[in-house]
């Protein structure tokens, strides 16, 4: 009996801490495409990995938002935040709705929580019935 409560314990402490991660990274990547949004490159470029920080600047951050929105129009909306599992990484995404083409924002996080993956791709467009 005592096994049984102490997995049960154990299972409710590993839910209970998946489910603040996942509500932290959700909030990370809220925090990033605001930055984004906000031309705020410095401040993000603080919040990636060393690896992606090779990859660019605080500058092309900067003007990141403003090069989309020349590309694709004004960002008329947003979907929800969404969860799915990459090779054991997992990757939130939120759909955007631009003027012209809808695209989706994915990060992901390294084990100390900083970004490994900050990416605009097409957004699957989905059938008008």
């Amino acid at each position: 009996m005592k096994k049984l409560i102490y997995l049960s314990l154990c299972l409710l402490v590993s839910i209970t801490t998946f489910a603040q991660t996942q509500k932290n990274e959700y909030a990370k990547s809220r925090k990033m495409l605001q930055l984004l949004m906000d031309g705020k490159g410095k401040e993000l470029y603080m919040m990636l990995d060393t690896n992606a920080q090779k990859a660019v600047s605080a500058e092309q951050l900067n003007t990141l938002w403003s090069e989309l929105t020349q590309l694709y129009g004004t960002c008329n909306g947003e979907g929800n935040w969404e969860t799915t599992t990459l090779m054991e990484q997992e990757i939130q995404y939120i759909d955007l709705k631009f003027s012209s083409t809808p695209l989706r924002f994915l990060t992901a996080f390294d084990k100390d929580g900083r970004a490994n993956t900050l990416r605009f791709i097409p957004a699957p467009v989905t059938p008008t019935k």
